[in-house]
């Protein structure tokens, strides 16, 4: 791997809705001593590892969540004597409470079953990607990049094209919106940036090439990333750092991983949430995490899977949350 590399985070399995013994084992996942796949289509469950070792890390696919939930609970939980660390990742539901738009609630006994699996002792702690509740035993774990069609988990770091407080003082708010309830935030956003934020916003709402779409992050200083489902603001802020711009994104249950990303996490969706001398203060505040060369160099390990890799393993060796906490000083700012 050359310096402009990085083996980047990512938690999504590929490809979709062939059964679960279609995917590919591949990022956090590939770590993981046990991994049970599971698919909306056909074969439901899937299990890769050793089932005659005992796990230290277990990775849940939640492609099938209703099914992968209570196939985890009475098929895989009761097999393991020892202590390890839960991760749920791969799909936009959410946890503990499951509030995404497209994915009916949690019922009641799968409530009790999540109830049940904070409660026993054998977890040591759960890491889950779209985290909807702070809970003393679950942290959220970024989704990181989507490899849909890719092969490589490799990323190439382009140079940044100009400083931050070089570029238009503008936010980008460039995203998709379609038919359904999940999309409100993002339709909210847009009217926002179309009306009371028009002066420090650029718009774009028709449908561009990708190229040009990194040509417009590349010039502006921030980018907004709005959730389109689930919680995660990522892939795109984790698209925006890559490229030398700053997300802004929304306070959540997922501030204990994205706090250490120098990133904006504003409170609401508001028309004071930016202004002219917030976004000043912004870059002035965050610009030595994207031009500083030792603390650049920093920013892209914070967006590696080693990075987020060591966070799991140091929470299967007790030192997680407090003292990997402690470590990691936050970069965001508010």
């Amino acid at each position: 791997m050359t310096a402009t590399q990085i083996h980047i985070q990512n938690t999504r399995l590929f490809p979709k809705s062939f059964g679960a013994g279609a995917y590919n084992l591949t990022g956090i996942a590939a770590r993981c001593d046990w991994v049970i796949m599971t698919d909306t289509n056909s074969e439901k469950v899937f299990t890769h590892g050793n089932l005659l070792k005992q796990p230290s890390i277990v990775f849940l696919s939640m492609r099938a969540p209703f099914v992968g939930l209570l196939y985890f609970f009475r098929e895989i939980l009761p097999r393991i004597n020892q202590k390890f660390v839960l991760i749920t990742a791969s799909e936009d539901v959410t946890l503990p409470n499951q509030i995404d738009a497209r994915w009916r609630s949690f019922n009641h006994d799968e409530k009790e079953i999540i109830k049940n699996i904070l409660n026993d002792k054998r977890v040591i702690h759960w890491f889950a990607e779209n985290v909807d509740e702070t809970h003393v035993k679950m942290t959220s774990l970024p989704l990181g990049y989507v490899f849909e069609h890719k092969e490589s988990e490799l990323i190439e770091v382009p140079a940044l094209s100009s400083r931050l407080k070089d570029r238009a003082l503008k936010v980008l708010c460039s995203h998709r919106v379609r038919i359904g309830k999940q999309w409100d935030a993002r339709r909210h956003v847009t009217r926002l940036c179309e009306q009371d934020l028009s002066e420090y916003s650029t718009v774009i709402t028709e449908e561009i090439s990708y190229a040009n779409y990194l040509q417009q992050v590349r010039r502006h200083p921030f980018i907004l990333c709005v959730q389109g489902g689930g919680i995660d603001p990522s892939p795109k802020a984790w698209m925006a750092i890559v490229n030398g711009t700053i997300p802004i994104i929304k306070s959540s249950p997922l501030d204990d991983s994205y706090s250490q990303l120098p990133a904006v996490i504003v409170e609401d969706w508001n028309s004071n949430c930016i202004t002219k001398d917030k976004l000043r203060h912004w870059i002035q505040a965050l610009e030595p995490f994207y031009e500083d060369t030792n603390l650049r160099a920093e920013t892209l390990n914070r967006l590696s899977l080693d990075y987020w890799w060591e966070q799991i393993l140091a929470s299967f060796h007790n030192e997680y949350p407090i003292t990997m906490k402690e470590q990691r000083r936050p970069f965001a700012v508010r």
